[in-house]
């Protein structure tokens, strides 16, 4: 498995834990639990992409998650601008 692609599991472990403290001191309505929730969306997105690729995870390289990254950037921007045309 490439570093890319164990620091994004890490840091998507990490994004859960914090969004599960601050929901325990009810902290919900902050930037910082924006932020945490939103990093831990487009880990998962990522993880769940691998598939697509037709690979196992730890025979991706740092260009497939590259490519994972630009295919989720785009799709977010499709989805924006639908939405905001809506």
């Amino acid at each position: 498995m490439n570093n890319l692609l164990k620091t994004i599991k890490h840091d998507l472990s990490v994004a859960m834990k914090i969004e599960i403290e601050l929901r325990k001191q009810g902290l919900t309505k902050t930037s910082r639990f924006d932020n945490a929730v939103a990093h831990k969306t487009v880990s998962r997105a990522i993880i769940s992409m691998i598939p697509e690729l037709g690979k196992k995870p730890e025979e991706t390289t740092i260009e497939d998650i590259y490519k994972l990254l630009k295919k989720y950037i785009g799709n977010e921007k499709r989805d924006s601008y639908i939405f905001r045309n809506i």
